[in-house]
């Protein structure tokens, strides 16, 4: 399938963190994006490296002082799945990263430095949507020009969805 005729996604950190800890609610969904962006699917899902180091350990892996090896694999696995385009975080991106804090700051918001990375990345790669649960990124949908949303499956917008 073209590339442009494919509908691009972005995920966030905490999409894959859900996906990793198996969260019974949000798998449902989670699966059917990842099925639809299968080599011959009609949507692309994109993230920035920055998601490796942010997406570090499952729940299981947070409550104690050992690492549990099946939980690594499972996170590494998502890194070199072929239905992922990870983007590389450049100058470009960090500047304007920057300058999405600096415009949030004048909004009266408060950006976090890494989301900015992440909605940087986003716009610089011309998502059509930045799937996210933090709902505290909603805001900036505006700032940004695409909106930010939870993963959803009912994607009529897609082309031939």
């Amino acid at each position: 399938m073209a590339g442009e005729h494919r509908f691009r996604i972005y995920w966030d950190a905490p999409v894959f963190l859900d996906y990793v800890n198996g969260d019974l609610e949000k798998l449902p969904v989670l699966d059917a994006l990842r099925d639809r962006a299968s080599p011959r699917g009609d949507i692309e899902i994109v993230t920035s490296v920055l998601s490796i180091t942010e997406v570090a350990f499952g729940h299981l892996d947070q409550t104690g002082r050992q690492f549990d090896p099946r939980i690594q694999a499972t996170i590494d696995a998502l890194w070199t799945d072929p239905i992922l385009a990870p983007v590389e975080c450049y100058a470009d991106i960090a500047f304007e990263g920057r300058d999405l804090v600096r415009s949030a700051r004048l909004a009266g918001t408060d950006l976090k430095p890494a989301d900015a990375i992440h909605l940087a990345t986003a716009r610089r790669v011309s998502v059509t949507e930045f799937h996210t649960y933090d709902k505290a990124l909603f805001q900036y949908s505006r700032l940004v020009g695409f909106p930010i949303i939870e993963p959803r499956t009912n994607v009529s917008s897609i082309p031939g969805g």
